[in-house]
């Protein structure tokens, strides 16, 4: 039976339901842990998402989770509207959430609904972001107003929050630099986990796809215009996996530098990145700036030879020339790292090996469960 005294609310990010993470192939990684910590730790979990009752058809699968779905059929339409009223709406469920110890935030958008809901019943909140948000969008060089706006935002969510829990050290160091309250004990340092008995090394393909694989987002963040060059001008192939705002503009760009051997490939569900990794010498991921990539953790645990831009959020990931190897964001240093993987076959091997033992010491869902139950019992215990 689930402890009462031990019951934690996961604030879904907003605008997010189960719904939407089983049509993005999400759902399974997501669910993972915490029906771990349900079913094995005894913890009564319930997820307060922003789906309707369609939400519930998945009760059943995720028993003993609780489904609180914020909307009944009652959702604005307006993204504006339903964050200024997702906070009222949390006063429909009260019965249930007054009763939890802990709400946790999913991620930074939205977070600021568990603060209400300490505010409102008496609460402990985990601040979780799988990126620091306003790093992302000084990053991104969102205008003045929106970094205003997600500086505030943050600033509300840090200062009310006990615990906050961040993917990188990158990123604790940012925060710290960027808002002086926080104190250092009150920032963990909790990266992403993999599933390492899905994601774990295959026999390679010798009749590989292509010498290089992407997955992710096509977007400005990628830099996916410096790989492309740099696979058109030396002759790499190369399969782009995902989708995004500059699709088009990248399917262009590769017609006119005239190759053939670089496609796109559309969206891949996760549970198919194993098989489809063993099809290529190696992963790259050449972003300009990076979180605590899932994509390259999950190519890792395959036991692939990765490359990456020397970011923050890839560099605290990789250690160049002992798990993967690091390059600049220019296609020229693309191409020079690129070439000295590819061509060398034990140099991949030995990579890739590193690779995945450093997921398994590091990023393991059972490390993850260890950490995540430590961090409840602390704040259950003040």
């Amino acid at each position: 039976m689930p402890d009462n005294t031990r019951h934690v609310v996961l604030f879904f990010t907003q605008d997010i339901s189960l719904s939407l993470w089983k049509d993005t192939g999400l759902y399974e990684r997501e669910v993972l842990p915490y029906l771990a910590l349900a079913k094995e730790k005894g913890y009564r979990v319930s997820f307060l998402t922003y789906g309707d009752e369609s939400d519930l058809d998945f009760q059943e699968a995720l028993a003993p989770i609780e489904i609180i779905p914020l909307w009944s059929g009652d959702a604005p339409k307006s993204r504006l509207m339903k964050v200024l009223k997702a906070p009222f709406a949390l006063m429909k469920h009260k019965d249930k959430l007054q009763e939890a110890n802990i709400y946790k935030t999913n991620q930074f958008w939205g977070g600021w609904n568990a603060i209400f809901a300490k505010w409102l019943w008496g609460g402990k909140v985990i601040a979780r972001q799988g990126y620091e948000y306003f790093q992302f969008a000084k990053a991104q060089e969102k205008p003045p107003h929106q970094l205003f706006i997600a500086y505030i935002l943050e600033w509300f969510i840090y200062k009310f929050s006990d615990r906050i829990v961040l993917a990188t050290q990158s990123d604790a160091d940012f925060a710290r630099s960027h808002f002086h309250f926080l104190d250092k004990a009150q920032i963990d340092i909790q990266p992403n986990w993999i599933d390492t008995e899905r994601f774990k090394p295959s026999a390679d393909h010798e009749d590989y796809k292509a010498d290089l694989v992407f997955i992710g987002r096509l977007n400005a963040q990628k830099n996916l215009p410096s790989l492309i060059k740099a696979c058109a001008d030396h002759g790499y192939s190369l399969d782009i996996y995902g989708d995004g705002e500059l699709k088009n503009v990248l399917q262009i760009h590769v017609s006119e530098l005239g190759s053939n051997a670089i496609r796109f490939m559309g969206r891949v569900p996760n549970d198919e990145i194993p098989s489809l990794l063993k099809h290529y010498k190696a992963f790259i991921l050449p972003s300009l700036f990076e979180g605590n990539p899932k994509a390259l953790l999950e190519a890792m645990a395959c036991g692939k030879a990765v490359i990456a831009c020397d970011v923050a959020g890839s560099r605290d990931v990789l250690k160049d020339g002992e798990t993967g190897a690091l390059c600049d964001i220019d296609d020229k240093s693309i191409a020079e790292t690129i070439e000295k993987i590819i061509n060398d076959p034990s140099l991949r091997k030995a990579l890739g090996k590193a690779a995945r033992k450093v997921i398994e010491e590091r990023y393991s869902l059972e490390r993850f469960i260890e950490d995540e139950e430590e961090r409840y019992e602390q704040i259950l215990k003040r």
